[in-house]
């Protein structure tokens, strides 16, 4: 069997591929790893199993340049998006394969569109799939509370749209205090999703402590933005149970995030805006409803004053009718009681006249005139001779005097 050396296998390998790469080909991979030197860029590129994202193939590749120059004017400001870890790019590659440093591919070409074909593509899944979950409208549907106060916030901490969001909130006019947590993530580049989706979970864990979640980015490229389009932050969006305000600096084309979240906004700014605009509305509301309040209770006062003016006149009057109705029958008992005081002594009087005339009649002297006589002994008159003895002086009356005699026999 016959054995080479390495440097004959390299060269043996150096040959076919030089004959069979003879032109320039296009290779779809993922950046995985970028490092500048020089002026040129050293790119770790690799292809991931669809089915468990594990990496199938890896290759290195260069930008030389002199190359960086021609593909900046042929892509135009997407270089810089399309150039970075984690970005899917269909690459136009010279193949060479040298005995030392092994398979290199030399990059003369990038094609922008696939870039951004596969993003859109990757979008349209998303909100196919969303929809299929009945996710798409689930979080513009909650019903937030009268004030929104109290806010999660999702951004990068140095972010200069986070920064302004703050500010603006901070110094609004009317003087209104807001209660700011930053869960900070990354917003671009592999970490995002990751980042975003375990926030969201840490807000569902202190739900009751805030009344709406804002995400905050502040600008960027379409490349820039795509994260926002990943199912996984679509749907933690969605299934958050707080209203969810995006601000993630967008001037055209809205991410799948937008189009989950409660309300979307171009800017963290118009964002700071909503939230002020909205508790000034809640405030006005309660102005309304306090003048309402104070008209109607005003109202309501002079109503009752006037029905309590009617109800102590009819009181009164009530009271002074009361008044003569029992005047008038207290003198009509008076009259009455009068009447038959009147009735009861003539009616005595009667009595006592007859009584009079039977004491009249029943009187000793009367019956002295009749010609009876009255005897007295000892100055008692004597009903009977038992208490006299022969001797005893007593009396006779008369109706005309009195005899003095004493008593000589006793039959």
């Amino acid at each position: 069997m016959k054995k080479y050396s390495l440097y004959e296998l390299q060269s043996y390998l150096q040959r076919v591929i030089a004959l069979n790469f003879q032109e320039p080909i296009w290779v779809i991979a993922e950046i995985y790893q970028l490092k500048n030197n020089r002026g040129h860029s050293y790119i770790e590129l690799v292809q991931k199993n669809t089915s468990n994202q594990e990496v199938c193939a890896q290759c290195q590749a260069v930008i030389w340049s002199k190359n960086i120059q021609k593909i900046k004017q042929a892509t135009g400001p997407v270089f810089e998006d399309l150039v970075r870890e984690g970005t899917e790019v269909s690459l136009q590659v010279e193949v060479t394969h040298h005995p030392i440093y092994g398979l290199k591919l030399s990059v003369l070409n990038i094609d922008a569109s696939h870039t951004l074909g596969k993003m859109e593509l990757q979008r349209q899944e998303t909100i196919l799939r969303l929809k299929k979950e009945d996710l798409l409208e689930k979080n513009t549907l909650l019903s937030p509370t009268p004030v929104l106060q109290r806010i999660a916030i999702i951004s990068s901490p140095g972010a200069s749209g986070y920064l302004d969001f703050v500010n603006h909130l901070n110094n609004n006019d009317y003087g209104y205090r807001f209660y700011l947590r930053l869960y900070a993530s990354s917003v671009q580049g592999s970490q995002m999703e990751e980042d975003i989706v375990s926030n969201f979970k840490k807000i569902d864990r202190s739900i009751q402590q805030f009344d709406c979640v804002v995400i905050i980015r502040g600008g960027g490229s379409k490349i820039d933005l795509a994260g926002f389009d990943l199912y996984g932050i679509a749907r933690a969006i969605s299934l958050c149970n707080l209203p969810v305000l995006t601000g993630i600096g967008h001037e055209t084309d809205s991410t799948v995030a937008d189009l989950v979240a409660y309300r979307s906004f171009k800017t963290p700014t118009a964002v700071a805006n909503f939230l002020i605009d909205y508790n000034a509305n809640f405030e006005g509301r309660l102005s309304i409803l306090l003048q309402s309040i104070v008209q109607n209770s005003r109202k309501i006062y002079t109503r009752q004053k006037e029905t309590m003016q009617k109800l102590n006149q009819e009181i009164n009057d009530n009271i002074y009718r009361l008044a003569e109705r029992e005047r008038n029958d207290l003198i009509q008992e008076q009259n009455a009681i009068r009447s038959r005081l009147k009735q009861r002594v003539e009616k005595e009087f009667m009595v006592l006249e007859h009584i009079g005339e039977k004491i009249k009649i029943l009187s000793p002297f009367e019956i002295l005139k009749k010609g009876y006589t009255m005897t007295r002994h000892e100055g008692k008159v004597l009903k009977n001779k038992g208490l006299l003895r022969i001797g005893d002086a007593i009396s006779t009356i008369f109706v005309d005097g009195e005899v003095k005699s004493r008593i000589e026999q006793i039959n």
